[in-house]
């Protein structure tokens, strides 16, 4: 789902949803990260695709539709492979060259 498809509230929680476990799964791969905000991100994560499912907004073109029909719905079971991929280079997108 890209920004420019949303058009209605729904479409808007399915994507920041989708934006969210996209990051998440990014998080999953780093060697250094913090366990308790990783924790909360899932327990984030998981309330979203929970309301996703309780509002029956429709999750086409979004990973939560993957976490739906593979993982019965499940962010942790989703996310646990993913910990054991590559890790993700990470990059300080506010660094500038002049001070601010």
């Amino acid at each position: 789902m890209k920004y420019e498809e949303v058009k209605t509230e729904q479409e808007a929680i399915a994507y920041i949803t989708h934006s969210l476990l996209v990051s998440l799964a990014k998080t999953a791969t780093l060697k250094r990260r913090s366990k308790s905000d990783f924790r909360d991100q899932i327990g984030t994560a998981q309330n979203c695709v929970n309301w996703m499912e309780k509002f029956k907004i429709n999750p086409h073109n979004t990973v939560v539709y993957e976490i739906i029909k593979e993982y019965k719905g499940n962010v942790q079971a989703w996310i646990t492979p993913k910990e054991k991929e590559e890790p993700v280079e990470v990059t300080n997108i506010f660094k500038t060259e002049e001070p601010l």
